[in-house]
């Protein structure tokens, strides 16, 4: 993997990752429903506010990371930063924050 690459090479990787987040406990509220997933991840992105803007390696450790945007239902804006955890099957959240939030 190289140090940073565009979201449409590693569209599994992304796949994978709002898999991931429709179970998470905070991030199934960005899911209407399950069917969304069958969908292409653009698709997803769209309809969820989630965007995966670049994925990186940047410890060189074999695990994507995921830099993210979000849009909240009453506009509010963040950004996550996921890494890939061991198993491949999960995420492990590094950052999130949410601006205008509080």
């Amino acid at each position: 993997m190289y140090p940073s690459q565009s979201p449409d090479v590693n569209k599994e990787i992304i796949r994978n990752f709002y898999v991931f987040f429709s179970r998470h406990k905070w991030g199934q509220h960005f899911f209407e429903g399950k069917k969304l997933l069958d969908k292409p991840v653009e698709e997803i992105a769209k309809k969820t506010n989630l965007r995966v803007h670049v994925v990186t390696d940047l410890n060189h450790n074999s695990r994507p990371e995921l830099w993210i945007s979000y849009k909240l239902m009453y506009g509010e804006i963040g950004r996550m930063l996921y890494e890939q955890a061991g198993d491949g099957s999960n995420w492990d959240e590094i950052a999130n924050h949410c601006y205008l939030c509080d």
